[in-house]
């Protein structure tokens, strides 16, 4: 977002979301967000288990 704006955009990308250069993801985890699975799991694999403690702690 340019400073200035008013309205904040989303934009959908296709790919690997471990890939994506942004501020922020959303991580589908489960309500104790333990990254099993899933778009968690590759989460947890591409950033380690250092990721889910952090994740886990500020839950």
């Amino acid at each position: 977002m340019r400073c200035g704006d008013i309205m904040p955009r989303l934009i959908l990308v296709l790919g690997d979301i471990t890939e994506v250069e942004s501020d922020a993801i959303v991580n589908p985890a489960n309500v104790f967000l333990i990254m099993g699975g899933g778009v968690a799991g590759a989460i947890r694999r591409k950033g380690g288990e250092e990721i889910e403690r952090e994740a886990m702690r500020k839950a």
